[in-house]
C-alpha cells in the first residue's frame, strides 16, 4: 500500500502518527473525529499500518547501512592512529607538530593485563548474580507443575492478515 492511495483524512492521520512532536491525545482526538464505519476505519488503519511497517523496514535498513559506515570509519581512524604511532616510534620521535595541531605520546593510566587466569586466586573472582529463568518456569508450568509465586498467563494481541 502506498501513501498516495490513502484518502485525505487518512493521509492527515498518517502525518499525525509520524510526527513525534504530536501528543497521543491529539492523535486519539483525530481518530475519534473520523466519520466512517468501523469497517472503513479498520481498512484505513490497516493501510496506514502497512505504510508505517514499510517505513520501519526502510529506516532499519538505513540504520544498518549507517552503522556499517560508522564501524568502517572507526576502524580506519584507529588504523591511521596506529600507523602514525608506529612511524613515530620507528623514527624515534615523541611528538610532531603540524599546522593544525601537535601529535604526541602520552602516558596512559596503569592497566591490569591478565597473563593466566588459572593462576589468579579465587578471592579476585566475582560470582554472577542469580537470575530467574523464565524459560525453565514456562517449561515446568506447561507440564502442569505448581510453582509458588508464578502463574501462566495467556494474553492477546490484535492481528492483521
Amino acid at each position: 500500500m502506498k501513501l498516495y492511495e490513502l484518502t485525505e483524512g487518512y493521509c492527515n492521520l498518517m502525518e499525525l502518527l509520524t510526527d513525534e512532536s504530536i501528543d497521543n491525545v491529539v492523535v486519539e482526538d483525530a481518530l475519534r473525529e473520523m466519520d466512517a464505519s468501523i469497517e472503513d476505519k479498520a481498512e484505513g488503519y490497516a493501510k496506514i499500518r502497512l505504510s508505517l511497517e514499510a517505513e520501519i523496514v526502510i529506516c532499519e535498513t538505513e540504520v544498518e547501512r549507517l552503522q556499517k559506515m560508522i564501524k568502517i570509519r572507526k576502524n580506519r581512524s584507529k588504523f591511521l592512529l596506529d600507523y602514525l604511532a608506529e612511524a613515530l616510534t620507528v623514527m624515534n620521535k615523541t611528538e610532531v607538530s603540524t599546522s593544525i595541531g601537535k601529535w604526541f605520546f602520552r602516558r596512559n593510566p596503569p592497566a591490569v593485563k591478565v597473563l593466566d587466569e588459572k593462576l589468579i586466586p579465587q578471592e579476585y573472582w566475582v560470582q554472577a548474580e542469580p537470575r530467574l529463568s523464565k524459560e525453565m518456569l514456562q517449561r515446568d508450568l506447561r507440564k502442569n507443575k505448581v510453582i509458588p509465586g508464578v502463574v501462566m498467563e495467556q494474553g492477546k494481541s490484535l492481528g492483521f492478515r
